[in-house]
């Protein structure tokens, strides 16, 4: 009979260690909706909102730039920004606002970047850095700013002239970029129509044998 009470004992003491454990996690910081994505064209402002429900002290949202170099560049913590944060026209590069909801029970965070520049298309992470936490486990979420830009040639890598002889193959190339990737069609100046009366799209013309595929 003593056996059997101490075992009850211990499972009602495990159960409720497990249910104390697990309400400390609840009430532990934690970010409750998805960062939307932000379109924007070169020289825009772009505005990433990071909404976090039951903020604490001993805890700080902080910003993470993804780079294309796949570098991590942290832009700011705890509304402090972190990197160079050059002012034009009295508004700055940077700006991470906060606004409380009517509950007061949710925070939204809003990272702000100016005078956007094609180098800054990319991921921009949300987490919540906790004071004894290790930061693989800092809630976190991940927004994407895209810059568009208007699709231009580069003539470095272009083909402008290319003089073939009857029977030659050859790949002309048409070296395009923009945001989203520009389609490229073939199309000849005088406003003819291509052999075979066939449009071509893509970056490379193949010509074999002074025909085209």
């Amino acid at each position: 009979m003593a056996s059997s009470y101490t075992a009850s004992g211990y499972l009602l003491f495990l159960l409720v260690f497990i249910g104390i454990a697990s309400l400390g996690r609840c009430q532990e910081p934690g970010i409750v909706e998805d960062i939307l994505p932000e379109v924007k064209r070169v020289g825009m402002t772009a505005r990433l909102n990071c909404t976090v429900a039951r903020m604490k002290q001993g805890a700080d949202v902080q910003w993470t730039f993804k780079n294309s170099k796949n570098v991590d560049e942290v832009i700011s913590i705890g509304k402090e920004v972190q990197i160079v944060n050059d002012i034009k026209g009295g508004v700055k590069d940077y700006e991470d606002l906060s606004f409380t909801g009517r509950s007061g029970d949710r925070t939204t965070y809003q990272l702000v970047k100016a005078r956007l520049r094609p180098e800054y298309d990319g991921s921009y992470e949300c987490s919540i850095a906790i004071a004894g936490v290790a930061p693989d486990l800092w809630p976190r979420e991940t927004g994407k700013i895209t810059v568009l830009q208007a699709p231009t040639i580069r003539p470095g890598s272009t083909d402008s002239v290319k003089m073939l002889e009857k029977g030659s193959n050859s790949n002309p190339t048409c070296d395009a970029v923009g945001v989203p990737a520009p389609n490229i069609t073939w199309v000849r100046s005088d406003g003819k129509l291509r052999p075979m009366g066939r449009q071509y799209f893509g970056s490379v013309w193949w010509i074999i044998g002074s025909k085209i595929l």
